[in-house]
């Protein structure tokens, strides 16, 4: 079994020593999301966070970019706090949920009717990192084995540009070698396609499910299969003498954070959640009677292709997931009996992935946004946190990441 622990919102930036008992060392409170130009080694500064360093230039700029590397430095990464030692090139830009790693920005114009745009890296050449260099990203997993080039198109006063981010960091997948690209140029293509079909608009709900009848509140922290007794309904308020079970009907939208586009689709309206009631071929709910339903946790856990792993993502709002039941508005949505395939099974599986994260959402440097962090070091310079998980497989990996 292998547990993972997701990134904190505070990054490790030396040694972690770690096994089921995590003990988290030398670890730094860390700035929200830094932009900013490097100033050489020689001038002393903090990290500030003016504008990123965008370079605008018009299509037809398409020669040689050559990127001039400086000696790793160190600069401080909060207000009177830990040093980090950075590395990087003239305009680099920084951003924290990248730890750290310097950045290339460029906007490209494009034509006006423009509405598609596809970059590619030619002619690149590349540099092995000094041992200084590889000793400042510490085996960071960011970094891949060819450097990660992303753009989009975005709009000015109308005008349509070619935003382009490039990670110049790479590890040779054939030598194993960190290099750092120093010279390459963007071979952009662009198009002007048709917009396609309308999208028709979403149609909403004239009212809420919530308008009518009487409903109650209950809330989850956890993935669960959740019971509700005889005694939970009773205690509700409800008359048990009147309750009819196939009534029983429970809503809710899972745990998850609405989706940040605005395009992407999610419900206007409470879902009814489908559920499980035991002795609803009757009209009353008796002593020994039970309704089941699957219960979300507001944080979530995503397995991604990229990594093979899981991973976290805790929810801003909330550390709660609610849901809503009624019984006076009709029959319920209850789960589907599923048919026995009649296939001879083939595997027998005894064992499975567990995880795990500690991430205290307890300092916000700038009291303001998202950007919050766990245990504080200063005085106290290391915390263990212990993880629990029984009934471990002790020959198997285990999987950390900070």
């Amino acid at each position: 079994m292998k547990f993972l622990m997701k990134k904190p919102l505070f990054n490790i930036v030396f040694l972690v020593a770690c096994c089921i008992y995590v003990n988290l060392n030398a670890q730094t409170k860390q700035k929200p999301v830094i932009s900013t130009a490097v100033k050489p080694p020689n001038e002393k500064t903090e990290a500030t966070a003016p504008k990123p360093n965008v370079e605008s230039v018009s299509l037809n700029t398409n020669g040689l970019i050559v990127l001039k590397w400086d000696k790793p430095h160190t600069e401080s990464i909060s207000d009177n706090g830990p040093t980090k030692v950075f590395i990087g090139f003239k305009g680099a830009a920084y951003d924290a949920g990248k730890s750290y790693l310097p950045e290339y920005i460029k906007r490209i114009k494009l034509s006006g009717s423009a509405n598609q745009v596809s970059i590619n890296l030619i002619n690149a050449s590349y540099e092995p990192l000094s041992s200084e260099e590889v000793a400042a990203i510490d085996k960071n997993k960011i970094i891949s084995g060819d450097v990660k080039l992303s753009y989009n198109i975005i709009h000015d006063k109308h005008q349509p540009y070619a935003q382009i981010i490039l990670l110049p960091v790479r590890k040779n997948p054939s030598t194993g070698q960190y290099e750092k690209l120093v010279s390459f140029k963007f071979d952009v293509k662009q198009n002007s396609a048709p917009s396609g079909k309308k999208v028709s608009h979403q149609s909403f709900a004239t009212s809420s499910v919530l308008a009518s009848g009487k409903w109650y509140k209950i809330g989850v922290t956890a993935d669960g299969v959740y019971k509700l007794d005889y005694n939970f309904f009773k205690n509700l308020g409800y008359n048990m003498s009147s309750l009819v079970p196939k009534d029983i009907r429970i809503f809710g939208n899972g745990g998850a954070m609405l989706p940040v586009s605005n395009s992407a689709y999610r419900p206007d309206d409470l879902l009814e959640n489908a559920i499980y009631v035991t002795g609803q071929n009757d009209s009353s709910f008796n002593v020994n009677d039970y309704v089941l339903f699957y219960g979300q946790n507001p944080h979530t856990w995503a397995y991604s292709t990229t990594d093979n792993h899981y991973h976290h993502t805790v929810n801003f709002y909330s550390d709660t997931t609610f849901y809503f039941i009624n019984a006076d508005g009709g029959s319920g949505k209850r789960i589907a009996a599923e048919k026995d395939s009649g296939y001879t099974p083939t595997d027998t599986v005894t064992t499975f992935d567990d995880y795990a994260y500690n991430e205290q959402d307890a300092e916000n440097l700038i009291q303001s946004g998202n950007q919050w962090f766990g245990q504080y070091f200063d005085v106290t310079t290391s915390y263990n946190i212990p993880f629990n998980f029984p009934n471990i497989v002790n020959s198997s990996p285990v999987y950390v990441n900070t």
